[in-house]
């Protein structure tokens, strides 16, 4: 069926890289310290050439006009962060979002002072470790800004990412990009934008989006969530089986597996995985006449080889997390994606699409190796 025209009416977004450069920073959301200069040059890599164009003269940069940080800062702000990184949050939510905690009160430009002090260290880690080229797969969760995780996005703000990619002609449907990806070309300056779960606000405020800006996107759907009516973490209400059909509808959303329950598949005996893997990919076929071809790893946790063994035989791609770039030839059944958060900013997006902020997903990797010790979904 087809999106109602008062839906989809969005924003005409001007072509070319000097006015995309113009919509894209007229709201500039920076984290730096007060006091700092703005950066000439804040792009890094081969991302997408009007992406890259964008960012050139918005938001600070490492202190001072022109200067980027040492190697010694790099480290220095490293191990400053992992000895900060608190063991407790208020309000923890799934995946890569969680509510800021007390300890995380401090703010600088909006943003908290550790995701700030992150994000500026793995800024930093860039320049001294230069990230690899390839294609960028994004990770959303959630658009609309209606509760305080850090990966629900205010409509505006995804709005104005896809308006910008959709400019950028960089972005590719997922099928096409594993294809091509399997094959050895080397996809440097494409992007692929995947969301997790299958919220409601996928349907409500993403889509409109995606299709007033003709950017095609993977969701994939934990079906258990769909098919039983179980909220998600974080009063994420789940999407129905006919708004997902509306998705699919549309031509640009590929319907994938986030397992059935979301579980944890190295937390599971390898029959219990071949089964809930089954029962996803079986619902999926059943509601939305689609087959899933791809699949994406709850929480991003990396499997037992068995269970791997179980997702690749039914599934054409699979993805965890890393925030880095997939060059050619890259194993398309452990695909990196990079999450988008609400701290990011115009700034760090714009690393994110170039295939940078690696350390980040290094940082995080350490700290869920402790918050989700015991737990299965």
């Amino acid at each position: 069926m087809a999106v109602s025209t008062a839906r989809t009416a969005r924003r005409t977004m001007p072509s070319g890289p000097a006015k995309l450069q113009r919509s894209m920073v007229r709201k500039p959301t920076t984290v730096s310290p007060a006091g700092s200069s703005p950066s000439t040059a804040s792009h890094i890599g081969d991302g997408p050439a009007g992406f890259s164009r964008c960012f050139h003269r918005k938001n600070a940069s490492w202190g001072s006009p022109g200067r980027h940080p040492s190697a010694a800062d790099a480290t220095a702000m490293a191990a400053g962060m992992s000895s900060s990184v608190p063991r407790r949050t208020v309000g923890v939510g799934r995946s890569t979002g969680e509510r800021l905690s007390p300890r995380r009160s401090c703010r600088w430009g909006g943003v908290g002072l550790l995701p700030a002090s992150v994000k500026l260290a793995a800024g930093a880690v860039d320049v001294v470790r230069r990230p690899v080229a390839g294609l960028v797969v994004l990770i959303y969760h959630r658009v609309g800004g209606h509760t305080g995780v850090r990966v629900d996005l205010p409509t505006p703000t995804f709005d104005e990412q896809m308006a910008g990619l959709a400019a950028s002609g960089s972005v590719l449907p997922l099928g096409d990009a594993v294809s091509r990806l399997a094959g050895g070309e080397d996809l440097r300056g494409h992007v692929v934008v995947t969301f997790d779960d299958g919220t409601d606000d996928f349907v409500d405020e993403a889509l409109p989006v995606l299709v007033g800006h003709g950017v095609p996107a993977t969701l994939y759907v934990a079906t258990a969530h769909v098919e039983e009516r179980i909220g998600f973490p974080d009063d994420g209400r789940p999407a129905t089986w006919s708004g997902l059909a509306e998705c699919v509808a549309t031509g640009l959303v590929t319907i994938g597996s986030h397992t059935h329950r979301h579980v944890l598949l190295d937390r599971l005996p390898v029959a219990a995985v071949g089964e809930d893997l089954d029962r996803s990919i079986d619902l999926i076929g059943e509601r939305l006449g689609v087959t899933a071809e791809h699949f994406a790893y709850p929480k991003a946790l990396r499997p037992t080889p068995a269970a791997e063994d179980e997702v690749r035989r039914r599934f054409v791609s699979a993805a965890l997390a890393g925030t880095r770039a997939n060059p050619a030839f890259t194993d398309v059944h452990r695909l990196a994606r990079t999450p988008v958060q609400t701290t990011d900013g115009v700034r760090w997006f714009a690393r994110k699409v170039a295939g940078g902020m690696a350390f980040e997903d290094d940082l995080r990797r350490l700290v869920n190796r402790r918050r989700y010790v015991g737990a299965s979904s």
